[in-house]
């Protein structure tokens, strides 16, 4: 990671009797990932679906993790910065 830039990761959580967490995403300020049955290690032999999201379903999923939108809830000790060294 270049000097002088931060990489901040959030972790949400489901909102009681709201969207389920399933799928997940990797979601950036440029575009993002999707990652079909989760990001755990699975069991041996099991395989997941990986495929970028299109604009506009990005953009949606972009619209349901921000702090204002209520659909889910950002964890406030699941924060992880990590800055850049060079």
């Amino acid at each position: 990671m270049p000097a002088g830039l931060t990489l901040k990761v959030f972790f949400w959580s489901q909102m009681p009797g709201g969207l389920g967490m399933h799928p997940r995403f990797l979601l950036t300020d440029l575009g993002g990932i999707h990652f079909e049955n989760g990001l755990d290690e699975g069991a041996p032999g099991e395989k997941t679906l990986v495929k970028p999201l299109t604009y506009e379903i990005w953009q949606q999923c972009r619209s349901f993790y921000c702090q204002s939108s209520g659909t889910f809830a950002l964890t406030p000790d699941c924060i992880v910065s990590i800055s850049g060294r060079g």
